[in-house]
Order: C-alpha cells, then structure tokens, then sequence
C-alpha cells in the first residue's frame, strides 16, 4: 500500500477528529450539559447518563487514533474506515429511532446530519489523497 500524500488530506482529517474529540469529550466529562442539546436527553437518571459517557469515550478513542493518523499516513485509510463506518452505524441507529418515535424530532435530525457531515469530511479527505 503508498503512503498517502500529507498534504491536502490532513486538514479535513484533524478536522474530523478534533470535532469527534470535542463531542467525546463533553459526553464523557459533561453529560448534563451536552443532554438535550447534541445528544439525547438523560432527564438526571445514572442509567442513561452512564450510557452517554460511554459513548463519548468512544469517540474520544476514535478520535485520538483519527488525529495520530496525521502524524502517520500510513494510518490514514484505516482512520477514514473506522470514521465512515462510525458515521454510518450513527445514521443507521437515528434512522431506526426515527421508525420507532413514529417522526423527526430535533435528536432524530442530529443523529442523521451529524454522521453525514462526517461523511462528507471523510469523503474529502479521501479524495485529497488519504486513501493512497
């Protein structure tokens, strides 16, 4: 496999990852304030709290491997596999919580716009030359 060039791709990817970074972060050390705003609301309960900082800290590790895939292209194209796939997995979950709250609600369309923007990030990243 070619290192791919580390150019024009890195900028989309640490993009990508500092955002993911940022989202991981705040559902990990601040469920409460990222409840009903970038995520689903936890209404004060342990349960769904601990659920909420277990997927941030998710991100956090996808996000640590997404930024060192900078400093190491030869990284790059498992970094924007792992993303894609986490993106898509993430718009798969809204749309099935879409069929099952019956309608669009706000956490509904962050679920779907968030993982395409993502998408969109990767996708650019891959065809400055991330992939190889």
């Amino acid at each position: 496999m070619s290192r791919p060039d580390c150019g024009r791709w890195r900028r989309p990817v640490a993009l990508g990852g500092t955002i993911r970074l940022l989202y991981g972060l705040g559902a990990l050390l601040a469920p409460s304030q990222v409840s009903g705003r970038i995520a689903p609301e936890i209404h004060g309960l342990p349960g769904p709290r601990m659920n909420l900082r277990g997927f941030g800290s998710g991100h956090i590790a996808l996000a640590a491997f997404t930024l060192a895939a900078t400093r190491s292209p030869r990284h790059a194209p498992a970094a924007l596999a792992l993303n894609a796939g986490s993106d898509v997995l993430d718009a798969a979950a809204a749309a099935l919580e879409l069929r099952a709250r019956g309608g669009m609600d706000r956490v509904v369309a962050g679920g779907m716009l968030l993982p395409a923007l993502g998408l969109a990030t990767w996708s650019v990243a891959a065809r400055r030359g991330a992939l190889g």
